[in-house]
């Protein structure tokens, strides 16, 4: 039905697509169509998922009750971000979604990493980069500065395993200091050290 229409419909493999339109009358038009498809076959749509998005940039300016939505892990909303020439500007860009930020913080808090036994920080390296490295392949892949909350919680998790087995005498302040001096030595031994920047080091306990 995309296709004779003249527009470009993705999917994530599963039922979500996203349907991209040159209106909202095209739009619209579209989704009355395919209701009535999908009646046709005894299926439905989402309401609460399904929704028609303004992709608001620096040209298009128009104001939508919707410009945002979530699809295949990545929230796709208007972000600053700067051009070729250097210049900052708006454009609709997909970054790691909130919620899948929620749910990779509560599997760093499933590792439990504060209670690993004293392995060297070689080995904790070597067992957590494979974990780390496939999510901030895929995440980082867009807008990867939004992977950097990520980097913090698995940092704050590592600076509890320091301070319990590292002889900082329980401190969790000098635990991350130990961290950063490991990581301006070594900036690859942990996966999300080489590709996330700019996060700031913090003491806050982790829920």
């Amino acid at each position: 039905m995309a296709d004779r229409i003249g527009v470009y419909a993705g999917r994530n493999g599963a039922d979500d697509v996203v349907i991209h339109c040159k209106s909202h009358a095209q739009a619209m038009m579209l989704r009355g169509r395919l209701r009535k498809r999908l009646a046709e076959c005894k299926l439905e749509m989402s309401p609460g998922k399904t929704k028609v998005v303004y992709c608001k940039d620096r040209e298009r300016t128009e104001a939508y009750p919707e410009i945002s939505f979530d699809f295949v892990g990545y929230t796709f909303r208007p972000r600053k971000s700067f051009s070729k020439e250097g210049e900052l500007s708006v454009n609709f860009l997909p970054a790691m979604s909130g919620r899948a930020a929620k749910a990779i913080r509560q599997t760093v808090r499933g590792w439990d990493l504060s209670h690993r036994t004293p392995l060297s920080l070689e080995v904790m390296a070597r067992w957590l980069n494979p974990m780390l490295r496939c999510r901030v392949k895929y995440y980082g892949r867009f807008y990867r500065s939004a992977m950097n909350c990520i980097a913090t919680h698995v940092d704050l998790h590592l600076a509890k395993w320091v301070a319990r087995y590292k002889r900082v005498h329980g401190s969790l302040a000098q635990a991350y200091e130990w961290l950063r001096r490991i990581q301006r030595a070594r900036p690859g031994l942990f996966a999300h050290w080489e590709i996330c920047t700019r996060r700031e080091w913090s003491t806050t306990r982790a829920g």
